[in-house]
């Protein structure tokens, strides 16, 4: 599977960073119309990839504004009509640390969603004040732990973020809920975490950096058929 992630050179040549421009576009409310682009342009990528790379998925992440917005379950549900695309391929991700106390209208929302067939992610784990709650009320099918506890991880004296990746990869698993560790970068992180845990998927720049789709598929796709 692949994520779906947004960047913008702007005019002078210059990468913006997300940080900076992803929180204007919440603020403008401008996040709305472009995350109905991104999850089009994420759609139609992934229905293009099927057609040699059956089972491939993509996961897209969300902003609460566009949660917030009446019409966006039905964009989405017609839009994957619209490209003839298995719902159970796409993962629809909302960071932990966006996510406010309407959880009634959430959950409302998000089990809208898992009826269809699409999986919810709750991503950057561990990030906010009540992760454990979040855990809790939240129906989400992913839960993925932030690349926070995994910068120090290798460490000797580091027990404690060990033992909690594992602890929440356990706690995950007993309730049916698939993880993911994010931000591995190296081959030590990897090891390590692959023996102390038993994630579902280990994600990170130690796999691949963000890449254009025609790079994307160079990468994995044709040299994987060489």
């Amino acid at each position: 599977g692949a994520e779906a992630l947004l960047r913008w050179r702007n005019p002078k040549g210059r990468m913006v960073s997300p940080m900076e421009f992803i929180r204007i576009l919440e603020e403008t409310k401008m996040i709305i119309p472009v995350g109905r682009w991104i999850f089009e342009t994420a759609v139609q990528q992934c229905k293009k990839w099927q057609e040699d790379n059956p089972g491939m998925s993509i996961s897209i992440n969300l902003s609460y504004e566009q949660i917030k917005e009446a019409s966006f379950r039905d964009f989405v549900v017609n839009c994957l009509k619209k490209y003839d695309l298995n719902p159970e391929l796409i993962v629809l991700e909302l960071t932990e640390t966006t996510i406010v106390s309407d959880w009634s209208n959430i959950n409302s929302l998000f089990d809208d969603f898992r009826r269809c067939g699409i999986r919810i992610a709750m991503d950057d784990f561990g990030t906010g004040y009540s992760s454990l709650a979040y855990l809790k009320n939240l129906s989400c099918d992913i839960v993925k732990i932030d690349r926070m506890f995994v910068t120090n991880i290798t460490k000797e004296e580091n027990h404690f973020d060990r033992r909690l990746v594992g602890v929440t990869v356990d706690l995950c698993h007993s309730v049916n809920i698939d993880c993911c560790i994010e931000g591995v970068e190296t081959t030590e992180e990897y090891e390590l975490l692959r023996d102390i845990c038993h994630a579902d998927t280990i994600q990170g720049y130690l796999f691949g950096r963000p890449e254009s789709p025609d790079n994307f598929e160079e990468k994995y796709f044709k040299s994987a058929q060489a």
